[in-house]
């Protein structure tokens, strides 16, 4: 055989060869389909999860790519959800949790489907949560109005009276819910408890000398009644906790943090200006440019109890907010039956807002301090006394006298005893962001 025929001899068996291996290939290829043991590739990297507004879609970003079916589990999560990828992304439909997760750590199986073969894929990692609570808010735009004047049938001014102007706000709707500080204080590490509400459906309880029945109203819902017995500076972990869950800057910062993790535990019940807990509480700043929740202030609180600004069309002056009948909008003593009620159920003010002119006093961010006559834009009140004063609340409560003076939009009774280290059945909060 000469030496061109013996290279054509060996070209053909390697060509044979190849087919050969290609088929056998193929071979598997086929059987282990018929199997389902083919292997799919599914990378999963530390993903995010998203849960938006509806409460019920949760967003998993992944690595690689992969299309079909999958399903999601791990027993960390409250329920089983299930879920279509598209891309890098698996969409997770589910119900959200009744309690805040920040981070979920778990074993989960991901069943991925490719033309009816199925692959289990078991991946460990940690879910960082966005969560939105859900915190109805009002945008209150911004205008000039009168800063302690009265109006209304019922009038009384707070003198001196000076001409206010304030930037574009929004302001939750409600007064915040037993339900809404549970979420959002739940785990927290300042030592703060996440129910500490008097009126907590426990049947009668002692207060001071009175015995008070804390059962909701007959057909009330008790989650929805708002959250009252917390410190001034407990609401400002409260506002920095929530802002965090929801992505957003944070609004206070203590020591240069705004983290409340760092902040350590709240000032005690039995403070006093010579304690160096509640000096570094009480250096607490708001930072420039955040967009994150906080109070208001007496300004902004003043003025969206009066329905806005004045030149708005409608506007009309009150004396309670929303009406000249105190019932119309206000839980007080002529009606609350001595104790706290569900959120919006009286008749809203012009922009919306319920309840402030009853049910709750509210903490507002300023410390106390008398009026000036000054014109003033966006005033965030008096800087930190030189003397023990408190913080300033504002709006009536359930225990308002019938006579109803205390309901009124300017009413301004003298809080310098109400320390924010104390809690009181009587004071809750609502929230503001820029």
């Amino acid at each position: 055989m000469n030496e061109k025929s013996k290279m054509k001899k060996e070209q053909r068996e390697r060509r044979n060869l190849i087919f050969f291996i290609f088929s056998l290939l193929f071979i598997i290829l086929i059987s282990g389909c018929k199997n389902g043991t083919t292997t799919v590739m599914l990378t999963l990297s530390p993903p995010s999860v998203t849960i938006d507004d509806d409460n019920t879609t949760r967003t998993v970003n992944i690595g690689g790519t992969a299309t079909g079916t999958v399903t999601l589990e791990t027993s960390d999560l409250p329920e089983e959800v299930t879920a279509t990828v598209s891309g890098t992304t698996i969409t997770v439909t589910g119900t959200r949790p009744t309690t805040y997760v920040p981070a979920i750590t778990g074993s989960f199986t991901v069943v991925v489907t490719r033309g009816g073969v199925s692959q289990n894929l078991t991946v460990n990692v940690n879910l960082t949560t966005t969560w939105t609570l859900g915190i109805s808010m009002i945008q209150i735009p911004g205008g000039t109005f009168e800063f302690g004047l009265g109006m209304g049938v019922s009038v009384r001014t707070v003198n001196p009276v000076s001409t206010v102007t304030l930037s574009d706000f929004w302001m939750s709707q409600y007064q915040v819910t037993q339900e809404e500080w549970q979420i959002v204080m739940t785990g927290n590490t300042n030592e703060i408890s996440a129910t500490p509400s008097f009126f907590d459906n426990s049947g009668m309880k002692l207060h001071v000398s009175s015995y008070f029945d804390t059962t909701p109203e007959d057909g009330e819902v008790q989650e929805r009644r708002p959250v009252e017995s917390i410190k001034w500076y407990e609401i400002i972990v409260f506002c920095n906790r929530l802002s965090i869950m929801e992505g957003l800057s944070p609004a206070y910062q203590i020591s240069g943090s705004t983290d409340p993790d760092d902040w350590g535990i709240v000032p005690a019940s039995t403070s006093s200006l010579t304690d160096p807990i509640q000096a570094i509480w009480d250096a607490v700043e708001i930072v420039p440019g955040s967009d994150g929740y906080r109070l208001p202030t007496e300004a902004q609180w003043e003025y969206a109890a009066k329905g806005g600004n004045q030149d708005a069309p409608g506007w009309e002056g009150v004396s309670y907010s929303g009406s000249d009948i105190p019932g119309d909008v206000a839980w007080y003593s002529a009606n609350a039956n001595s104790r706290t009620h569900e959120v919006g159920l009286k008749d809203p003010n012009k922009l919306g807002l319920y309840d402030m002119s009853g049910n709750l006093h509210e903490w507002c961010w300023d410390w106390w301090g008398d009026y000036t006559d000054e014109a003033k834009i966006d005033p965030l009140g008096p800087p930190p006394p030189d003397e023990w004063l408190g913080r300033v609340a504002r709006g009536g409560i359930w225990s308002t006298t019938a006579n109803a003076n205390a309901l009124r939009t300017t009413a301004r009774p003298d809080f310098s005893d109400f320390p924010p280290y104390l809690r009181y059945n009587t004071i809750g909060f609502r929230l503001v962001r820029p």
